[in-house]
């Protein structure tokens, strides 16, 4: 999978006449607007007709505007890029088990490296799931003499990656990804197990009173990234068509 085209927040077109009276105003430096609102949002227009939500960056007593990327976009190529690194180091492993020194730097360089395209790739993933909730969403969920109500914020916050994704999502959006897709949304399960545990590591005691991570090694040695990345983009991509497509330069990077 070659690197994703970048992606950034509020894009939209508008027309030439539009344009040019944007072009037109004249917006004083962001150290001359007194009493600035960070929460506000500033618009740039550019000469191919696209607008972009802007975002204000602070650093000390300085303001700087900058373009607002989409970060979903961001992490999954951050995942991307490591995912792709995964099979050459697996084998590049395997094959220097006779030099010692080369064994133990590469043992460390695969699981990090494991780690590296993992973590980001099921933040890109939860991420787009809370971007799916609408804001005036509720999720109600009724048990035994007892019902729930949940706001965004509440979901977002206290329910369970497999609840968005078998319960919510689909409420939202009317998309039953698990029934329609079984197989991808396993590999995304798996890909979120596996996160967790990177994360989340769990100290074990074997036989000898040693301590080992020897089953996690393992389960991040035989893990498919590449069926995993490409299973992300197509959940992502099936809610909003294209979100997440190769950059048309062609490049690994």
């Amino acid at each position: 999978m070659k690197h994703i085209l970048k992606k950034f927040l509020t894009k939209f077109q508008t027309s030439e006449g539009m344009m040019d009276l944007i072009n037109q105003a004249v917006v004083p430096p962001i150290t001359e607007i007194k009493n600035i609102n960070l929460n506000d949002h500033i618009i740039l227009g550019t000469t191919d007709k696209d607008i972009f939500a802007m975002f204000k960056l602070r650093q000390g007593n300085q303001y700087y505007i900058l373009p607002e990327p989409d970060l979903v976009v961001c992490l999954f190529e951050c995942g991307r890029q490591y995912a792709m690194q995964v099979p050459d180091l697996r084998k590049k492993l395997i094959a220097d088990l006779a030099n010692t020194s080369d064994t133990m730097k590469n043992s460390y360089e695969f699981f990090s490296t494991c780690c590296l395209a993992v973590i980001p790739l099921v933040n890109a993933l939860e991420s787009f799931m809370n971007r799916m909730i609408p804001e005036d969403f509720e999720f109600i969920s009724e048990e035994p003499q007892r019902k729930t109500i949940q706001n965004k914020e509440q979901i977002e916050r206290n329910l369970t990656f497999e609840k968005k994704v078998k319960e919510v999502i689909p409420a939202a959006t009317g998309k039953n990804f698990h029934l329609t897709f079984p197989d991808k949304y396993t590999l995304l399960y798996n890909l979120k197990q596996l996160r967790d545990e990177m994360t989340h590591m769990k100290s074990y005691h074997g036989g000898k009173g040693l301590l080992t991570y020897e089953d996690l090694y393992n389960t991040a040695f035989k893990f498919d990234y590449q069926a995993a990345l490409n299973a992300v983009k197509f959940y992502i991509n099936h809610y909003v068509e294209k979100l997440i497509e190769p950059c048309t330069c062609g490049a690994d990077f």
